[in-house]
């Protein structure tokens, strides 16, 4: 789970989730108001993703799958 962390503490075991076989399964969640949306992506573009169709998957497309199927 990533709600309530800010991205740069997000534990090192999710992020190599997402960069191995979890790709498809771990999206971003904030804890906004007390982060804010341009924080979160300010940080979460500097977290070390693989490549960058898995950081698109982090940020929007894995919950854009999840609630517009």
């Amino acid at each position: 789970m990533t709600s309530a962390f800010a991205p740069r503490h997000i534990p090192k075991q999710i992020l190599d989730y997402v960069n191995t076989r979890g790709a498809d399964k771990v999206m971003n969640a904030s804890d906004y108001p007390l982060l804010t949306l341009d924080r979160c992506m300010r940080e979460a573009v500097e977290l070390p993703f693989r490549d960058q169709d898995r950081f698109e998957k982090f940020v929007a497309r894995n919950a854009e799958a999840l609630f517009f199927p």
